[in-house]
């Protein structure tokens, strides 16, 4: 390696050849030091110049000419750099990485036609008042390098007590090619990174932490272990702990997110236009919707005009059952009605999202639920939901009641409906809608202890965690459902305990005061004497799966799964072991296919969420409902098949019927037996009298036709 410079422009007459020379990186010719040459007499322009006067030879690709880096600059682009400012201002949080754009410069790198490589530059940083208390890294951990003639990225983390701090960027050892950043460190951390111990970074909040899959500060979204998919967290904003998140375990169905990346916003926390803790509430703008799930813009009130439809629902309801006759005392709908129960109770487990609409409507419609997601009212919340959902039964109870009043005092409605059973028709709408407002009296005992920073928590309603629990209007309607739960319960008690309390000449003579012996009878007369209890068991049974749904399974769908499978085998099996229930053995068979069907779903269901194939989930609910749809039209086209002979006109038509294909028959039989060679045989001597009649009986007839 030679050292050599002009000592001015003029000076070098010579034509250099360069041949077969090689750098690693550039400068296999000349490499220009330009701490030397600050130093000399050398000006820039000569260097310039020094470039026409060399030869140079093919040696290697890299550039024959380089220099060291002359030059630090802040930057935008590789086009634009800001080298007139040595002080660039930037915003960070403490603990999280900024970055600032820098290029190097060098000499050859603006004016050569070839492209120049040259040695990488280490980049350094350090504060100039440095202290104990603040500590810098490059984001990686290791110095970074910054490649000359283009415009990086170089991040830095820094941890500091301080709100502003200011650093130095050095290129080499001199001043004059040294950058200054000053960090504002932001005055809030961002949401789920509270400061840490020693106020110098912003770290992940610890009480969630273990929920997530990652919980770094450079994370831009976050996903939730499978364990914890359920899980609700949000920030606590509070300013004593500002950054710090509540958190709760259980988050409603159809509530929050449970899958795939989210931020710590409401936005993403939440689905279906919710918001709020628990995401219990709606977003600004937007209202409940029939449905209790989905919040949606209802600005517009004409969806008020639904209270007509709901009026005319309630009617047509009432003259369905009375005009079908499908009431629990012929017992044709108890299993139909059980397995709804349970359907309408696991909506979420049972039907997965973007499932066919028109089998979610007629399960709902079977528990008297509106089935649909339609805007009400604006304004319309969780709290006012609840409290309709009591309104809807009350009203058909008040139309099938009033019927029953009616036909006791006046004998023209009597005479109406005399083909009828009023009592069995208000029996079997309480029937229908005993599930829904059960599972609606368990929902608003349900509260959630939210999680708080500093180990502190409040308690709110699990369904809108605005609320808190047993407050305000919760409280009124809390006070309303214990009404209706000490009604159900009386009246599933009443139920099973039926057979005992009649033996009670005291119990006996307290019912038939109350008028309620014959809407007791209702529900016991397809039952045989001995298992008249059945009626009030199923109402235990669904009892106890709601209880297990609401507050014993923590959500687990595992869980109420494997509670139905054991209520169903218990059924059947006492089904079996009793040789049937029914007074009619075929209502055992129907009323078992219901419990086989709900059974296997269940099972089909349970093993599909452990596969996580929720196709076959949907193939299972589909094909299960299909079978029960088709057996209550089977069901709709005997009870109408009954209620058509009773018709006197159809009766008569049916008669005459009867009568011509009796008539065909007797022909046929005639023809057979004239066409049959008599033969007596000798062991047909012994032949009875009573074998012998129907012969006789069939000659008279015949000659009376001849005569004819």
């Amino acid at each position: 390696m030679c050292l050599f410079g002009p000592i001015n422009p003029g000076s070098l007459n010579v034509s250099l050849t360069f041949q077969h020379n090689t750098a690693y990186l550039g400068g296999s010719v000349i490499h220009v030091n330009f701490d030397i040459i600050d130093n000399s007499e050398i000006t820039y322009p000569a260097l310039e110049d020094l470039e026409e006067t060399l030869n140079v030879q093919p040696g290697n690709s890299v550039p024959a000419f380089a220099s060291d880096n002359y030059w630090f600059c802040f930057c935008e682009n590789d086009s634009r750099k800001s080298c007139t400012r040595n002080l660039m201002h930037v915003s960070a949080s403490k603990g999280k990485p900024f970055s600032v754009m820098v290029r190097t410069l060098t000499f050859y790198g603006d004016n050569m036609s070839e492209p120049v490589r040259l040695r990488n530059l280490r980049s350094t940083l350090e504060s100039i008042d440095a202290d104990d208390n603040t500590s810098f890294l490059p984001t990686d951990g290791k110095l970074q390098s910054v490649s000359p003639e283009k415009c990086m990225t170089v991040s830095f983390t820094v941890k500091s007590k301080a709100d502003t701090k200011v650093l130095k960027l050095n290129v080499g050892e001199s001043n004059d090619k040294t950058l200054y950043v000053k960090v504002h460190f932001n005055e809030l951390c961002p949401e789920g990174f509270p400061l840490g111990v020693n106020n110098a970074s912003c770290v992940c909040d610890k009480q969630i932490s273990n929920f997530l899959q990652s919980c770094e500060i450079t994370d831009d979204n976050f996903q939730k272990k499978i364990e914890f998919q359920n899980y609700w967290m949000a920030p606590a904003n509070q300013s004593k702990y500002q950054g710090a998140m509540s958190w709760y375990y259980s988050c409603p169905n159809r509530y929050c997110i449970t899958e795939g990346s989210f931020t710590f916003s409401d936005n993403d926390i939440c689905v279906n236009n919710r918001s709020g803790v628990l995401c219990g509430s709606c977003k600004m703008n937007t209202s409940l919707m029939l449905g209790g799930d989905v919040c949606g813009d209802c600005s517009d009130n004409a969806h008020l005009a639904l209270l007509v439809v709901f009026v005319l629902a309630g009617i047509l309801v009432v003259a369905l059952i009375f005009l079908s006759q499908m009431t629990v005392a012929s017992g044709t709908i108890n299993g139909l009605i059980f397995y709804a129960n349970i359907l309408n109770s696991n909506r979420t487990v049972f039907f997965p999202v973007g499932f066919f609409r028109g089998y979610t409507i007629f399960i709902s419609w079977l528990n008297l639920d509106f089935g649909i997601e339609t805007c009400f009212y604006d304004g319309m919340n969780q709290i006012a939901y609840s409290g309709l959902l009591f309104v809807f039964p009350v009203y058909i109870w008040i139309l099938a009641g009033l019927i029953v009043v009616l036909c006791r005092y006046s004998a023209r409605v009597s005479k109406f409906f005399s083909a009828s059973d009023p009592v069995a028709v208000l029996a079997t709408i309480i029937l229908l809608s005993f599930n829904s407002l059960a599972q609606n009296i368990l929902t608003l005992f349900y509260y959630s202890p939210i999680k708080h920073p500093g180990n502190t928590r409040t308690v709110v309603w699990r369904f809108d965690g605005s609320v808190d629990f047993a407050s305000g209007r919760h409280l009124t309607l809390i006070i309303i459902a214990s009404v209706f739960l000490l009604l159900l319960l009386a009246y599933t008690l009443v139920l099973f305990l039926a057979q005992l309390l009649q033996k009670s000449e005291f119990i006996s003579k307290i019912l038939q005061r109350l008028r309620l012996q014959p809407f007791i009878h209702a529900y016991l007369i397809p039952f045989k004497p001995n298992y008249r209890y059945w009626a009030g068991l199923s109402l235990l049974m669904r009892v106890m799966l709601l209880t297990i749904f609401a507050f014993g399974s923590g959500d687990n769908p595992h869980t109420n799964l494997l509670a139905i499978i054991s209520i169903c085998i218990v059924a059947i099996t006492m089904f079996k072991v009793t040789g049937g229930i029914y007074d009619k053995s075929w209502i055992d068979t129907l009323e078992m296919s219901f419990l086989v069907n709900l059974g296997v779903l269940a099972a089909a269901t349970s093993y599909s969420l452990i596969s996580s194939i929720n196709d076959h989930r949907a193939i299972a609910t589909y094909l299960s409902i299909s079978i029960a749809l088709l057996t209550f039209i089977g069901i709709i086209v005997v009870h109408v098949y009954w209620r058509l002979k009773k018709l006197p006109m159809v009766k008569e038509r049916m008669e005459a019927f009867a009568k011509k294909i009796r008539g065909i028959k007797l022909i046929k039989s005639r023809k057979r037996i004239i066409n049959e060679p008599v033969e007596l045989e000798a062991n047909k001597v012994t032949q009875s009298v009573a074998e012998l009649t129907p012969v006789t009986d069939l000659r008279e007839p015949l000659l009376e036709s001849q005569i004819h």
